[in-house]
């Protein structure tokens, strides 16, 4: 593993290793919801699942550019349950109609702005991935 960071740092740029960084930090800040929200037990589970798939990805390759590969098998279903569970106008108005009051807690809003930086995070992380294996494949990573 330590030879996977190591490739990591050293063939990445820091903007690169910064954007890891917030991924880590807003996926792992789900910890704070996994009690109540099944969204957050996913998307930890979704974290875990990416690092053990990235990590053989990156035995079977050398290619740290591909690790974008497990978050494309696991990230994508992620992001569209997260669209459909919360995100999506019908799952908030069906949601809302069975318990408006919700709505107005700090401890929901907090975990929507959560679901919601964790999807865009996902989505722009989904876009770069599919940027660096469209490189690998034509010779330029």
């Amino acid at each position: 593993m330590t030879d996977l960071l190591y490739a990591l740092q050293s063939q990445t740029s820091p903007v690169v290793q910064l954007w890891m960084s917030w991924m880590i930090f807003i996926f792992l800040a789900g910890v704070l919801f996994a009690r109540q929200h099944p969204q957050a037990r996913r998307a930890l589970l979704a974290l875990t699942a990416t690092a053990f798939l990235g990590y053989i990805f990156w035995t079977m390759t050398g290619n740290v550019h591909l690790l974008g590969l497990s978050h494309i098998l696991i990230w994508l279903p992620l992001a569209i349950y997260l669209w459909k569970t919360t995100l999506s106008k019908q799952a908030r108005k069906h949601d809302g109609e069975s318990d408006t009051a919700k709505y107005k807690t700090l401890t929901y809003r907090a975990f929507f702005l959560w679901v919601c930086l964790l999807f865009v995070t996902i989505v722009v992380s989904l876009v770069f991935d599919l940027r660096d294996i469209a490189l690998v494949m034509a010779g330029g990573k």
